[in-house]
């Protein structure tokens, strides 16, 4: 009786520092939405310096300052 039970993606595998799901997501993430706002709420101030040097290291704005919005 096979059957899926789950599917793992292993593109992004690997040893992550604490930050990492925060900035990836914030810095992915162009639109600002409920999910977006909620983790700023809860991580900006531990990861916003994080994510401001990730933001520089790839020229980015933060959510909701991007122009492209």
């Amino acid at each position: 009786e096979g059957h899926v039970s789950g599917i793992i993606d292993w593109e992004a595998a690997g040893w992550y520092p604490e930050y990492w799901e925060f900035t990836t997501v914030m810095r992915f993430q162009r639109k600002e939405t409920w999910w977006t706002r909620l983790l700023q709420e809860l991580f900006e101030d531990r990861y916003g310096k994080e994510l401001d040097r990730e933001n520089q290291r790839a020229g980015q704005a933060r959510v909701g300052q991007c122009p492209h919005q």
